[in-house]
């Protein structure tokens, strides 16, 4: 299990459970990244944008039963950058949504992990073999409704 997409894929859940347009889970210089079109609209609240940066790090603390503080810095410095608090003050909420969402969790991960391996090997020929995408938009509304 990659813990990178275990914290990416609690981050999608969130965002998908509020109604975040979600368009797709790529690596960008290594790093797995969740892109959303509308982050940062004005019909999204702080709040809702809190629990989906938190989301990051209550997943992997559900797999994995701690979470990497250096994650936890990034998605910590997006809060502020916001207006928000300490991240740990959004974990319980977003914990309570990843349990209420854990059979949809369980099967981006799992799927994520498959994902990765085969769009990593594709990019291995490629000219940016450290930038791919591991799931898209589609991909992504199949799992959470439920029809993967």
């Amino acid at each position: 299990m990659n813990r990178a997409l275990v914290h990416e894929a609690g981050h999608a859940i969130i965002a998908m459970h509020l109604g975040f347009r979600v368009e797709r889970i790529e690596v960008a210089n290594r790093f797995p990244r969740l892109i959303l079109s509308n982050f940062d609209d004005r019909e999204r609240t702080s709040g809702e944008r809190y629990l989906v940066l938190a989301g990051g790090i209550a997943s992997e603390h559900l797999f994995c039963g701690n979470y990497d503080q250096d994650a936890m810095g990034a998605d910590q410095r997006e809060i502020q950058a916001r207006g928000g608090g300490p991240i740990t003050d959004y974990i319980s909420d977003a914990l309570q949504i990843l349990c209420t969402n854990k059979a949809r969790l369980d099967l981006l991960v799992k799927e994520l992990s498959l994902n990765s391996i085969a769009a990593r090997a594709e990019a291995q020929l490629s000219s940016d073999p450290d930038s791919y995408e591991i799931m898209n938009a589609t991909q992504l509304a199949e799992i959470w409704s439920g029809s993967t």
